[in-house]
């Protein structure tokens, strides 16, 4: 628990040491917006250069969402059918790819 509070409070200050080394002040303006801290990230992206997503044709992708069950659950020949490979070395990508 304190490892993801120290993550947390870590991320949140690189977050913000960014922001104020990036940030560039406008004329006559001496105030610090959360709005002019993101201004440099936001003002990078070249909308123009983004392709024309209803030219793209669709693809259906079948996703493996890894750490969706145990090792013991993997390796256990009574439950996985695929246990005597996964024991032996081999991924899951052995089966269950079409």
């Amino acid at each position: 628990m304190m490892q993801r509070m120290f993550f947390a409070l870590a991320l949140i200050l690189l977050t913000l040491f960014l922001g104020l080394l990036l940030w560039r002040p406008e004329q006559g303006s001496s105030t610090v917006t959360p709005e002019v801290l993101v201004k440099p990230f936001y003002q990078t992206i070249d909308l123009s250069a983004l392709p024309d997503f209803e030219q793209i044709k669709g693809t259906k992708v079948r996703l493996f969402y890894p750490a969706q069950a145990s090792w013991q659950w993997l390796n256990d020949p009574l439950r996985h059918p695929g246990a005597p490979a996964v024991s032996g070395g081999l991924d899951c990508r052995t089966c269950h790819i079409e």
